[in-house]
């Protein structure tokens, strides 16, 4: 879950602008009024970087996602199924949408939404038109890790010994399944 804090802002509004029919200046009274705001720590608490411009992370929360156009997401990859997302309390399609910010849902997990190649040649397909910074989320980080893994090792030419240093920890990963192959793990002291 995503970390937040409480931010008390004192916000002087107007309470009433008086004009004079002579032209003079026009007074202004103010009141103050306390406003609680909360503030998103999911950049500095939630999200890596893979490398710049695509980053992973957990699921975000409305205040989060109200923070993305300002970080420069333009693009958000979702790896969770669909009845994950009929479990949050707000529409991140909807929110993203207003924001201006891309969304591509792309469901892994479960008997529906198997780990598989497909997944990430749709990622794949999809990123050939993301301009901008990519954010990669799921639930927790681990399917976005898993397509993230192996979209660097197929389509950055990347070794899988460095593309697994950006997979945010997570080990074992169902590359197998993703890559449609076999890998052996060969434990160094």
């Amino acid at each position: 879950m995503t970390l937040k804090s409480a931010l008390i802002a004192t916000i002087l509004i107007p309470a009433a602008l008086t004009l004079s029919a002579c032209g003079e200046t026009p007074e202004a009274t103010t009141e103050n009024v306390e406003v609680t705001q909360e503030a998103s720590t999911y950049f500095e608490d939630e999200v890596h970087t893979v490398r710049e411009g695509l980053y992973i992370a957990g699921q975000p929360s409305e205040i989060d996602i109200a923070d993305f156009k300002n970080k420069g997401i333009t693009h958000v990859f979702n790896f969770r199924t669909p009845k994950e997302m009929e479990d949050l309390e707000f529409d991140e399609q909807d929110l993203l949408r207003q924001s201006g910010i891309s969304y591509t849902p792309i469901p892994i997990g479960g008997d529906d939404y198997p780990y598989s190649p497909g997944a990430v040649k749709q990622f794949t397909d999809a990123m050939k038109s993301s301009d901008g910074e990519v954010l990669l989320h799921c639930g927790s980080g681990y399917r976005a890790s898993v397509v993230a893994v192996a979209w660097l090792v197929e389509n950055e030419a990347m070794p899988l010994e460095e593309a697994l240093t950006h997979a945010q920890g997570w080990w074992p990963l169902r590359l197998e399944q993703v890559m449609g192959t076999s890998f052996t793990l060969e434990m160094t002291e």
